[in-house]
């Protein structure tokens, strides 16, 4: 409360240096905001996007697939190996990546292991 009663009474006594320092500023905003000119476009261009497809299946799903994900997108024609996808999407080669996959081959089971229970705890008897 103390620090307020003293921001009001030096605002009272020097009301002139702030009614200054607002109209500088004031003007400084009306006229830097003036300055700004935006070009006008003529016409919306949407730039397509850049896609990486990496087919590995090569069925007629995955060519669908790689046909609708193309649809919108500029094709960019990247290695299928780890360090050259790396390379691309550090060096903003390609916007996105789309790996399709052969059907996966299901592993084998593993042996089941039996949960272990941790035996019951007996209560402690209270020492009161």
């Amino acid at each position: 409360m103390n620090v307020f009663k003293l921001a009001v009474t030096i605002i009272a006594r020097h009301w002139s240096y702030l009614l200054i320092y607002t109209l500088v500023l004031g003007c400084m905003a009306i006229l830097g905001s003036g300055a700004i000119e935006a070009p006008q476009a003529s016409e919306f261009s949407n730039d397509a996007s850049k896609v990486a497809v990496i087919d590995r299946d090569g069925s007629e799903l995955s060519a669908a697939l790689k046909d609708f994900a193309l649809k919108d997108a500029v094709e960019v024609h990247v290695e299928d190996s780890t360090f050259v996808l790396q390379d691309a999407a550090a060096k903003d080669l390609a916007k996105g990546l789309i790996k399709l996959y052969a059907e996966r081959q299901r592993r084998p089971k593993r042996a089941s292991w039996k949960l272990r229970t941790a035996a019951p705890t007996r209560r402690r008897s209270k020492p009161w």
